[in-house]
């Protein structure tokens, strides 16, 4: 069963550092990046089973394992309650190392975002002019402390590299290595892609001539692209060059250009 999954940043967290808890919106009644409402009155947590990190299902399919409970549990849920902003849980977390690593980061502020897992139990309404959907009523089957917030154009690397060096749990740490490289590669492939373009409008410009001075530009502006990009993704390393984004684009090049 693949769950639906809705992603806030909690503007409430109430840090209580005898029982090791938090309290914390998992869901609001804003919308979400899937265009979608979840309204909190219509919450259901009657099929709720679990406090999860990064929505872990208890299997890896990347290097075909099933961790222990201790990789993909963070703690358990004391309470729910819902407010005309949405729904607010009590999360008491597990003493483990992940979850240690999870309770802490959330304590200092270097995590933010939660996400419930959750399906449709009723009516929704669909909104034509804003592509809006409401759901009225919905379960919760789980929720998760996450690494990425709501707005991933907001992303403090900063704090990243802080957990990366702090944290206990492998598991927790690997992971939030992979944010790291991921927004690392996002940012080379865009500048990557800003010179491509240049290009492709100089060919736009100087199609069917041959001019020195534009094929001068050209070539400074490959060279930019030398520079290879590497990224880790499940222990994987991957090297983007030159030729391989020039490949890429291969296709509106010699478009543009009428080469072959």
């Amino acid at each position: 069963m693949k769950l639906n999954i809705q992603e806030v940043q909690s503007s409430r967290k109430d840090f209580n550092a005898d029982e090791r808890s938090i309290t914390h919106y998992i869901s609001t009644k804003n919308v979400d990046s899937y265009k979608e409402i979840l309204t909190p009155e219509g919450f259901d947590d009657t099929k709720f089973k679990a406090v999860l990190w990064q929505h872990s299902t208890g299997y890896n399919w990347l290097e075909d394992t099933t961790p222990p409970p201790s990789e993909l549990i963070i703690g358990k849920n004391a309470w729910f309650q819902t407010d005309t902003m949405g729904v607010i849980a009590k999360t008491i977390f597990a003493n483990t190392p992940l979850g240690n690593d999870v309770m802490a980061f959330n304590r200092d502020g270097l995590l933010n975002s939660w996400s419930v897992g959750w399906l449709p139990k009723g009516d929704k309404e669909y909104n034509e002019e804003t592509g809006v959907t409401t759901f009225k009523e919905w379960y919760c089957f789980e929720y998760s402390s996450v690494i990425f917030p709501a707005n991933n154009e907001a992303v403090n690397l900063e704090n990243y590299n802080i957990m990366v060096k702090e944290a206990i749990s492998p598991n927790f740490k690997t992971l939030v290595k992979s944010h790291v490289d991921y927004f690392n590669i996002k940012s080379e492939l865009s500048t990557y892609k800003s010179d491509l373009d240049e290009i492709k409008q100089l060919l736009k410009d100087v199609k069917g001539t041959n001019s020195e001075n534009i094929e001068n530009r050209i070539k400074e502006i490959e060279n930019k692209l030398s520079k290879p990009v590497l990224g880790t993704v499940a222990n994987t390393k991957h090297r983007i060059t030159r030729d391989s984004v020039v490949k890429m684009f291969g296709g509106a090049v010699r478009e543009l250009t009428g080469r072959k």
